[in-house]
């Protein structure tokens, strides 16, 4: 535990774990991809305290905020972090529901610009 906690303190910056998601600019709004992306480190830092909770509702924002711009790549990042903590918590219907959004992202031709690690 000591090692996630030395990865993630805020002098370390928490935007190095999201860096390779690309900012996106073109005809979209700033304002909402600063919201993602602030949700999305807060999330991140809650969800290896072990504050699921908060990482829960910081990860759903995240996505919503996505969502809003179309940003596939966000928006599947987000989810992943929220299908763990549903995954533990047994919420099977949202479950179901997130991964049916993911599915339909992922099959459709908008699918291979996203290139996930």
């Amino acid at each position: 535990m000591a090692l996630r906690d030395e990865q993630i303190t805020p002098s370390s910056g928490l935007s190095s774990l999201v860096e390779d998601i690309p900012s996106v600019t073109n005809g979209r709004s700033d304002q909402v991809i600063n919201v993602f992306e602030r949700r999305f480190q807060r999330g991140l830092y809650a969800y290896y305290r072990g504050d699921y909770s908060r990482a829960l509702l910081d990860f759903e924002h995240a996505c919503r905020s996505a969502s809003k711009l179309s940003d596939h790549k966000r928006y599947v990042s987000g989810c992943i972090y929220l299908l763990r903590i549903l995954a533990e918590r047994e919420e099977f219907t949202k479950i179901s529901r997130i991964e049916a959004n993911m599915l339909k992202i992922l099959s459709s031709d908008e699918a291979g610009s996203l290139i996930l690690n």
